[in-house]
Parts: structure tokens; C-alpha cells; sequence
């Protein structure tokens, strides 16, 4: 077998380059609908447990669209903005908020 580049190709997941990962995260995932957002939510968050190297893109992908439901909710949301780990969502790009009350109304 010849080759004209002697590089070893990648022989797990974390050899990947990032922008590969971020795709397979990407194209892996339930298209971004609010109507969708609970099942998006829950299988982004399952992928962020895959490896080390899914986390990141899966997180970044988290927080394009957010649903909060509560005055708790939001609280949460602007800690974890304040927080280290919303220090790295810098990057992130917020596409969507919503604020969704499930107060019934009179």
C-alpha cells in the first residue's frame, strides 16, 4: 500500500477534529422548533454524556435555543451565565429565548 502522506489517520473519537464532532453533534440532533424543544433539550444533554470531546459542541448547541418556564428557571439560566461554565457558552451563539409561564390563567 502505497501513500504520499505517512500520518496515522484518527484511531478513536478524540483524534477527530473538533469540527467534525461539532457536525456529527449537529446533524445528529432533532432540528431546532420550540415545539420540539423538550426532546432537543433531552437528547442534547444525553449526547454531553457521550465523551468528553461531544460536551462542548453539545452544550454550545443547548443554549442556541432556550425555553424557560419559570421565574426559578430564569434564575438558574442568568447563574449559569455567570458561572465559569457560561464563561465558556462566550462563543455560543444565542439564537432563541423564550419565556413560556405555566401559570393558569383566570
Amino acid at each position: 500500500m502505497s501513500s504520499t502522506d505517512d500520518s496515522p489517520l484518527p484511531t478513536n473519537i478524540h483524534s477527530l477534529a473538533t469540527e467534525l464532532i461539532t457536525r456529527i453533534v449537529h446533524l445528529s440532533s432533532p432540528k431546532p422548533s420550540w415545539d420540539n424543544a423538550t426532546e432537543r433539550s433531552t437528547h442534547l444533554r444525553n449526547l454531553s454524556f457521550v465523551c468528553q470531546s461531544f460536551r462542548g459542541p453539545a452544550q454550545d448547541e443547548l443554549f442556541r435555543h432556550v425555553v424557560l418556564r419559570s421565574i426559578t428557571a430564569s434564575q438558574r439560566f442568568v447563574a449559569v451565565l455567570r458561572s465559569p461554565a457560561g464563561a465558556r457558552l462566550d462563543g455560543a451563539v444565542l439564537h432563541g429565548l423564550r419565556f413560556r409561564d405555566r401559570t393558569p390563567r383566570s
